[in-house]
């Protein structure tokens, strides 16, 4: 998705790290099939990108009937400043809820850093929806600093989303709004160029129609540690 090809600025954490990744309950496409992207060259630190795929449902769907995808972004990298502003949308041929068409999902991600002698505070907003299933809000706050040889991480982000009453029996829900929010701590250290210790602890909770919900995993604590070596 144009968002990762992007490396969205504004979030410490990514699309990775756990709990603490954007993507967690937060809008995304995951893998795209049969895809193109386009970069221009940089214009005083201004790059735009487009990306366009047909394949984000089945396979065995011909083109017409398979689930398009189109992204514009723009990103600037200068001065101290990193930020980028993406917008992305599927428009969902092919997919069905309900045994219903599914309409088609849109959302916008703005964010960016400043450097400030190496430490990088961020914020990060996205807005997402979809025509009679829901809409959402989702913020974020976080900061990178140079410590003890490696980079530390923390962040917090907030999410509310709004089901629309025509889908809102699908998603098992008590309420027509969930909402989570997330806290996590990460560092990375490292021992060459291709190889880096890391570690992170974070925590999520979800609040109103995600609450105790046995099919969502966003209540409770997530710890880990591992290596991460690049070929």
């Amino acid at each position: 998705m144009l968002s990762q090809l992007l490396s969205i600025r504004g979030w410490a954490f990514g699309t990775s790290w756990g709990a603490s990744a954007w993507s967690v309950g937060n809008v995304h496409f995951g893998r795209l099939n049969n895809a193109v992207n386009y970069v221009t060259p940089s214009f005083s630190g201004l790059t735009l990108h487009a990306t366009y795929s047909n394949g984000t449902a089945a396979d065995d769907n011909k083109w017409s009937d398979n689930a398009h995808y189109y992204g514009v972004g723009a990103k600037y990298t200068a001065h101290n400043v990193d930020a980028s502003i993406i917008f992305e949308a599927k428009d969902n041929k092919g997919v069905a809820l309900l045994e219903e068409k599914q309409k088609a999902l849109y959302h916008i991600t703005a964010g960016g850093t400043y450097n400030f002698n190496g430490v990088k505070p961020g914020v990060i907003y996205q807005y997402a929806t979809q025509e009679d299933y829901y809409h959402q809000h989702a913020f974020g706050l976080s900061v990178t600093a140079p410590l003890a040889g490696g980079s530390a991480k923390l962040g917090a982000k907030y999410l509310l989303r709004k089901y629309d009453s025509h889908y809102v029996d699908l998603a098992s829900l008590s309420e027509k709004k969930a909402s989570v929010w997330t806290v996590g701590a990460g560092y990375e250290y490292p021992f060459s160029k291709r190889t880096n210790l890391w570690t992170y602890a974070g925590y999520a909770d979800g609040a109103k129609g995600w609450k105790n919900e046995a099919d969502v995993n966003y209540n409770g604590w997530q710890v880990g540690l591992g290596l991460l070596h690049k070929f």
